[in-house]
């Protein structure tokens, strides 16, 4: 009331008083009988009473504005996949389907009409009403350039050849075509802001972000806007081969410089990179389609700092209108999206996580990532109930600030799903050395425990580490015999073998596996006594030393990765120990990989070698 009463418009805070006279007695029974109690509040002796309680002389103070303070947002947090088929909300599907309708319907009538079969654009779906295709070619033209290119080529009249038309089309609408919302689906927050939200948990609060893109659409506002929203301060670059062609279309915070990936290398300015954004404008441009990927991704790893992203934005197919107009125009979206993974990992990158539409575009997460150990992690267990870590925590960020680049910390919420651990976390990293916390949040009602040396967290972490148990030595190497002769989901049947213990029930299990997913005909008995060979042999590969040695040098390819891991700290050598049983020199070349894929990922490279060893 004290407050209430002032004429000023402000924030005020009650600092002191003068007295308070109370009677609990009083006070209690009034609010028994009446939570409502009636105040009243003389301002000129500045007194407020009710029944059982007055305060005199209450003395308040304007609260001071804060600086710099953030806008408040509003955010929905749930648990979103890395690997996700079909990344979309259903009311962003539910448009998207709608202009593939009203557009496949156009063309269709377009293609009869020129005495041509227009069924197989329909893409399954029913023919729009006048009244959808009407609104949508009422809408603004650049949004929705796919149909209202279809459209005009209908009203070409003058021009007699068909495919004549349709050049017409492309050419008056080309710099429209790439702001088509069929050509930025993954622009949609439900597939962008995930991936973005994972660079920003993994990278320093200052980020450097550069965006490759020949397109005259630019997704800069889009990525900043979302980057920010993670507490990121973005220095952001557009990389563009013709910067005249964008006019006033980029704002001004915005630094743009000119580079033609399509001909050369990355220009020396750009280095240090934390996240480097690629749009792929194969689809649409005829220019496009010669662009050396392999070129390409060496610029991108050159220019991206260790630990940084890419993130790359494709087209894995196309839809029936857009396969009319550029299929005519011998463009295809093609295996563009596995042709850019498979040449990215074998220069090096690794991939963090995969998205697509459900239709025809599909985003990649890569990062140039380095190897870590476990035990350059600290992790530390944090609690709802007990506060004791709290100086924990204090400590050890002080102690992560000291050490090299890599060494976090880490949070484990383990006690119950309601502890506030991600806005917790959320605070902390705005926090000096904030860039170092990170956490493992278990929303389920039991504890378990985390270990980076174990799976699943082995492959969450990322990490390759020597050590390791004889346990995961023998799910290992019953995982590599399966997939020798069955298709199984690797990570998946990795995880269920870990959970058994014993090495028999184990094997019993990896053979139920195998049957399950019809493996040639044999014996459950001697498939478990295979498995179990199998795991022996292996095993032994390490440790294997000739009894005597050979004449001649030895030219060794082997994969970067074990195949199986030594259960103690014993490293296993680079050349297998061959240069101790030979007379000449060992030469080792090593290709990224491990022994289940390196072959596969750089064939073309091995094959080289081999070529020019033997002729």
């Amino acid at each position: 009331m004290t407050i209430l009463s002032r004429n000023t418009r402000a924030l005020f805070l009650p600092v002191r008083f003068q007295c308070v006279r109370c009677d609990p007695r009083v006070l209690l029974s009034e609010v028994e009988q009446n939570p409502e109690l009636p105040v009243a509040f003389d301002y000129r002796i500045n007194v407020c009473a009710t029944k059982g309680l007055e305060i005199k002389g209450v003395r308040c103070n304007i609260a001071p504005r804060r600086t710099g303070a953030q806008l408040a947002v509003l955010e929905k947090y749930d648990f979103i996949p890395y690997n996700e088929e079909c990344a979309l909300t259903n009311a962003d599907k539910q448009e998207i389907e709608e202009y593939i309708q009203v557009t496949s319907t156009v063309t269709r009538k377009l293609l009869e009409a020129n005495g041509r079969s227009g069924a197989e654009f329909m893409n399954g779906f029913k023919d729009a009403s006048e009244d959808q295709i009407k609104r949508y070619l009422d809408a603004d033209p650049t949004d929705f350039a796919l149909l209202h290119t279809v459209n005009d080529i209908k009203s070409y009249d003058n021009v007699k050849d068909f495919e004549e038309k349709v050049q017409k089309g492309l050419m008056r609408h080309r710099r429209e075509l790439p702001k088509d919302i069929l050509a930025n689906v993954y622009l949609r927050e439900r597939i962008l802001r995930p991936s973005l939200d994972v660079v920003a948990e993994n990278s320093s609060k200052f980020l450097n972000v550069l965006e490759v893109n020949a397109s005259p659409l630019t997704m800069s506002q889009t990525v900043k806007n979302f980057l920010e929203l993670s507490g990121a301060s973005v220095n952001y670059t557009l990389a563009h081969p013709s910067p005249a062609d964008l006019g006033n279309s980029v704002s001004k915070d915005i630094s743009v410089t000119e580079w033609n990936f399509l001909k050369s290398s990355a220009p020396s300015e750009l280095n240090n990179i934390d996240l480097v954004l690629y749009k792929d404008i194969s689809t649409y441009s005829t220019t496009a389609n010669g662009v050396d990927l392999q070129a390409l991704l060496n610029s991108m790893y050159t220019i991206t700092k260790t630990n940084g992203f890419v993130l790359a934005f494709l087209r894995h197919g196309l839809t029936g209108p857009e396969r009319f107009l550029y299929d005519t125009n011998k463009q295809s979206a093609g295996k563009r999206v596995e042709e850019f993974k498979s040449k990215a990992l074998e220069i090096g990158f690794s991939l963090v996580a995969q998205k697509a539409d459900g239709m025809s575009s599909t985003t990649l997460l890569l990062r140039k990532a380095t190897d870590k150990k476990a035990e350059d992690q600290t992790l530390l267990p944090v609690s709802s109930e007990k506060f004791e870590w709290v100086e924990e925590l204090k400590n050890a960020l002080k102690e992560c600030a000291k050490k090299p680049e890599g060494h976090n910390l880490w949070l484990i919420a383990n006690d119950k799903p309601t502890n506030g651990i991600i806005g917790f976390v959320n605070c902390l990293r705005q926090e000096p050395n904030g860039d170092r916390i990170r956490c493992i949040f278990n929303l389920g009602t039991s504890k378990i425990n985390i270990d980076f040396r174990k799976s699943p967290f082995t492959e969450q972490y990322g990490e390759k580490v020597q050590a390791v148990s004889e346990e995961q030595q023998h799910t290992e190497a019953l995982v590599l015999l399966l997939t020798q002769y069955v298709s199984i989901d690797y990570a998946k049947t990795k995880s269920d073998l870990l959970e058994i213990h014993d090495i028999e029930a184990r094997n019993i299990r990896a053979t139920e596996i195998y049957l399950d997913n019809k493996g040639p005909r044999c014996e459950p008995e001697a498939i478990a006594f295979a498995a179990q060979a199998f795991y022996q042999k292996v095993k032994m590969l390490h440790g294997y030393k000739t009894s005597k040695k050979f004449d001649g040098n030895v030219f060794l390819i082997r994969a970067e990765e074990l195949l199986m891991k030594n259960v103690d700290d014993t490293p296993v050598l680079q050349d297998y120990g061959i240069s101790e049983v030979i007379t000449g020199e060992c030469t080792v070349r090593t290709f990224k990989g491990n022994h289940k894929t390196f072959i596969v990922n750089n064939l073309k490279a091995i094959a080289s070698i081999l070529n020019d060893k033997l002729c």
